[in-house]
């Protein structure tokens, strides 16, 4: 399918069915930078959605937006994605989920997103922050809003952001999962970081894990 954004950018995008009739939750899935190959075919993020669909979850993944790749525009896409998947479920939760450059645009629109009610149809409940260059001398976040509850997922050995640098961050409260012998690549960890990605997803929407 093709997301439409508020400001008119198109976002190639694939939805994957939960087992059962209605989800009782969604997550929106966002790629590695744009620039340096990162699209909505990686590995991770094809792992990740099959793993959603097959515990329930209404999954999306996302390309993201032709332009400079600055983690704020990207913000947009997201929200497009967030929007259908509350489209005549205004009550679903849905979690960000992004990995490396796409773990920052996802922190960030949740930051952007306005509080308001419940029901907002760009609200987004948690996010899950896989890998995410958090490098506290040049990583602004920006967006002035209340961060929703956060999980990362860390490389042990990240090349960008290793565990270290979060004592550094003020990201209120998070919770952690350090994925041992992994660097930012994740290679040879993928299944790993799945299954820590939608435990940490189901328990921050306060729903059980059916995978």
């Amino acid at each position: 399918m093709e997301l439409r954004t508020s400001d008119g950018f198109h976002s190639p995008a694939d939805v994957h069915e939960p087992r059962s009739a209605e989800p009782v939750a969604g997550v929106v899935l966002s790629p590695p930078h744009p620039h340096f190959g990162g699209d909505r075919e990686h590995p991770l993020l094809v792992g990740l959605a099959a793993a959603a669909a097959g515990s329930d979850l209404l999954a999306i993944r996302h390309d993201f937006r032709d332009g400079p790749a600055d983690t704020i525009a990207e913000r947009g896409d997201v929200a497009a994605a967030v929007s259908w998947l509350r489209a005549g479920r205004p009550d679903l939760p849905v979690v960000a989920i992004g990995y490396s450059f796409g773990a920052l645009v996802a922190l960030g629109a949740a930051l952007a997103a306005p509080a308001g009610p419940d029901g907002a149809a760009d609200r987004i409940d948690a996010v899950v922050a896989i890998a995410p260059p958090l490098a506290p001398d040049h990583v602004d976040l920006g967006g002035g809003g209340r961060l929703s509850p956060v999980h990362l997922v860390v490389p042990r050995h990240d090349q960008f952001c290793p565990p270290e640098f979060l004592a550094r961050l003020d990201l209120g409260a998070t919770t952690t999962d350090i994925v041992e012998g992994a660097d930012h690549f994740l290679a040879g960890h993928l299944a790993t970081v799945v299954a820590l990605t939608l435990a940490a997803a189901t328990r921050l929407v306060g729903i059980a894990d059916g995978g």
